[in-house]
């Protein structure tokens, strides 16, 4: 499995959301998975 480039660490992962790691953009990272589950939301 080949791994992409953090755009804001520059470390690599297997899966980024929008160029950007959940360590440097977890709010990106809510949303991605807010997306999947399609019920899960902030309280």
């Amino acid at each position: 499995m080949t791994t992409q480039q953090c755009n804001k660490c520059h470390k690599r992962f297997n899966v980024l959301v929008k160029g950007v790691c959940a360590n440097c953009n977890p709010e990106a990272w809510a949303k991605y998975h807010n997306n999947l589950t399609g019920k899960s939301r902030k309280k």
